[in-house]
Formats: C-alpha cells, sequence, structure tokens
C-alpha cells in the first residue's frame, strides 16, 4: 500500500512538473501586452514623443501595444492637425514615429467621448486609428499586462 502511495505521488508529482513547464513555455511564446496611454499632443509635445518613441522601442522588442488616445491627445490622431511637429533640437516628428508604429502593427484607439468633443469623427482619422467604445476600452485595458502612461 505504501510503494502504491509513493508510485502514485511521484505520478502526480510529474504531472504537475509537466503542467507547470508547459503553461510557462506558451507564456514565453506569447507576447506582453502593452497599453501606453497618451493624454497630451501639443500641450505636451514631449510627453507625445516620449510616448510614442517608447511605444515603438517595446513594439520592437515584441510586445503587442496599442496607442490608447485621450483628452487633448486624440488630436494626434486627427490628419488635419500638423504632424510634422518635434520637441527638441533632434529626433524624429511625431508623423515619422506615429507612421513608423502603425507599419509595425501598432494599434491605435481613440477615447469616442473625447474625439467627439475635439469634432473628429471616423472620417478624419489618420491611417491605423480608430475609434474606440467604452466596452472595447474597457477590454483592452483589462487584458494588458501593463499600463504605461504619459
Amino acid at each position: 500500500m505504501k510503494l502504491l502511495k509513493h508510485v502514485f505521488f511521484i505520478i502526480l508529482l510529474s504531472l504537475s512538473v509537466a503542467t507547470f513547464s508547459l503553461t510557462q513555455a506558451e507564456e514565453v511564446d506569447k507576447p506582453q501586452i502593452i497599453v501606453v496611454h497618451l493624454s497630451n499632443f501639443t500641450g505636451d509635445l514631449h510627453a507625445a514623443l516620449m510616448a510614442i518613441k517608447f511605444a515603438n522601442t517595446l513594439q520592437a522588442k515584441g510586445a503587442q501595444v496599442t496607442l490608447f488616445l485621450d483628452m487633448e491627445a486624440v488630436r494626434a490622431a486627427d490628419y488635419r492637425q500638423p504632424q510634422n511637429l518635434k520637441w527638441g533640437m533632434v529626433g524624429s516628428s511625431f508623423a515619422e514615429q506615429y507612421n513608423v508604429f502603425v507599419k509595425t502593427d501598432g494599434q491605435v484607439i481613440l477615447c469616442p467621448h473625447c474625439a467627439m468633443a475635439a469634432g473628429i469623427t471616423e472620417k478624419y482619422l489618420r491611417n491605423g486609428a480608430k475609434m474606440g467604445t467604452v466596452e472595447s476600452i474597457t477590454d483592452l485595458l483589462f487584458a494588458a499586462d501593463k499600463v504605461i502612461d504619459y
């Protein structure tokens, strides 16, 4: 009887280790889901450029990145806004960074209430941007492994 208990314990332990190893392997292959939340555009161009540059860097390292724009930042996704904006003496413009982000599968989601207040509708959105809903934004934030706020 003791031998049977030991065999059962060893089998149970082996299954637990195998299950744990499989779970770890699945998580290693799964990219991190990161939301970069941006509330500023021209009012704090430094923050806007830092957010988009950081989003590009995270994405280049294998993360699945979504740029969530609310408040004044929704204007960054409006093609009617100036896009050649820079902060400081060196570096690329917001438009250059934005274009890299969406070309490498970055997602850009706008707060619908903020966009409406800024007079932005679907027809004014830059390439790669889409209007969120309260539900889709809530789901995005729940699914995120990390949220970075600018």
